[in-house]
């Protein structure tokens, strides 16, 4: 469920739309996917490479510049009383100069909090879908 890209439009208050790139569709280490994503006025797309890809453990992409991992998502599972808790990560990896004007813009919209807000929005989300289906 949490490696299925597509699927992320539903469960994030930020991505609109994903589409895969490419001719892998599948769910695999450097499959590449397309993101849109929204926030306030702001609107961008971004291209993401997946970079752990192991069922019912792991699942992690990145957005991408070029070959370069700018941010990295990460999804952990682990069994937990007869279920799966799930973790969400986001690291910064590489910051480059020439972002830092559109970094400085969203940082006047959004703070840190409206980040974890939306990490637990997202999370919360994937529960209700996984306790539904």
């Amino acid at each position: 469920m949490i490696s299925d890209v597509e699927r992320i439009p539903e469960w994030s208050p930020e991505c609109v739309r994903v589409v895969w790139k490419g001719e892998s569709h599948t769910p695999e280490v450097g499959a590449r996917f397309r993101g849109q994503n929204k926030y306030k006025i702001m609107r961008w797309t971004t291209t993401c490479e997946i970079q752990v890809a192991e069922a019912g453990s792991e699942f992690a992409f990145s957005t991408m510049m070029g070959k370069k991992e700018l941010n990295r998502w990460t999804y952990a599972m682990e069994a937990r009383d007869g279920g799966t808790f799930l973790t969400e990560k986001c690291e910064q990896k590489y910051d480059p100069w020439f972002l830092k004007p559109s970094g400085w813009i969203m940082g006047l919209m959004k703070h840190p909090e409206a980040n974890e807000r939306g990490m637990r929005d997202t999370l919360d989300a994937i529960k209700a879908a996984a306790e539904a289906e």
